[in-house]
């Protein structure tokens, strides 16, 4: 077995050190790079971030309801999801649907989707009508979430009347046959205390009002910043300029 000499060990450990040196500013370079790429443009990076947390509530339970004869959630779409005991099925007529519409919801998506793909694709272009369509994106979808969360909201009392409990004869019966089955309590007016609540909106419909209005807040401010410049920006160095007392002055003194 052939030992190294003194000179090439030390030959050996400059290598090993030049290509620590190497890797580890291999890794601080493209952190350097992508502070650099987004310096200017947190705001926008920040509304990116808030539209897709958006997008992703936008499909969760926003409104509940709960009855005697289950309960009952939608989500923005208007798709629901029902549980129920069948109280109602042997009443003259059924309870009413509830009719909610996507169009809002809809509206919104197609806004987050929009004010998304101009962020991703300005990141590396920088065009200024991509930073006004994406700032004027994210407002439309903080307003058609909004609208979005008043309509469902709205929707309280008719999801309420899904689960409810029918008063005519077959309404009374499917009620007895749940009380005998331990599935409920008997109704009988003047015994027993029940308390009932209205439909409520889910947290998720709460929160994906706030992320869209946060997004809408960080684009635009981004945009007046990038618009103003300099305008609200102090400067670094001051100067200070003294006058030098000229000769004719120093002969008078």
């Amino acid at each position: 077995m052939v030992q190294p000499t003194p000179w090439q060990s030390d030959e050996t450990r400059d290598d090993r050190s030049a290509r620590q040196d190497r890797a580890g500013s291999g890794a601080v370079v493209p952190a350097k790079a992508i502070l650099a790429a987004l310096r200017g443009y947190w705001g926008y990076v920040w509304a990116a971030v808030g539209s897709l947390v958006t997008l992703v509530l936008l499909f969760q339970p926003w409104l509940t309801a709960a009855g005697a004869d289950g309960k009952v959630s939608t989500n923005a779409f208007g798709r629901m999801e029902i549980t129920t005991r069948f109280l109602n099925v042997w009443s003259r007529s059924a309870p009413p649907g509830a009719r909610i519409t996507g169009f809002w919801a809809l509206l919104a998506c197609a806004a987050i989707v929009i004010a998304l793909f101009a962020i991703v694709v300005n990141l590396r272009l920088r065009i200024e009508a991509l930073n006004r369509l994406a700032t004027l994106a994210t407002l439309v979808a903080a307003l058609f979430v909004v609208f979005t969360v008043l309509y469902i909201n709205s929707k309280g009392p008719e999801l309420k009347a899904m689960v409810g409990r029918k008063t005519d004869l077959g309404g009374q019966i499917g009620s007895l046959m749940n009380w005998a089955f331990g599935n409920g309590k008997l109704v009988v007016p003047g015994i027993g205390q029940v308390a009932y609540t209205s439909a409520t909106l889910t947290p998720w419909a709460l929160l994906a009002g706030v992320t869209s209005l946060g997004s809408a807040v960080a684009a635009v401010t981004q945009w007046v910043r990038n618009r103003s410049g300099n305008l609200f920006r102090l400067p670094l160095r001051i100067n200070v300029v003294t006058s030098k007392p000229s000769a004719e002055s120093e002969d008078a003194d």
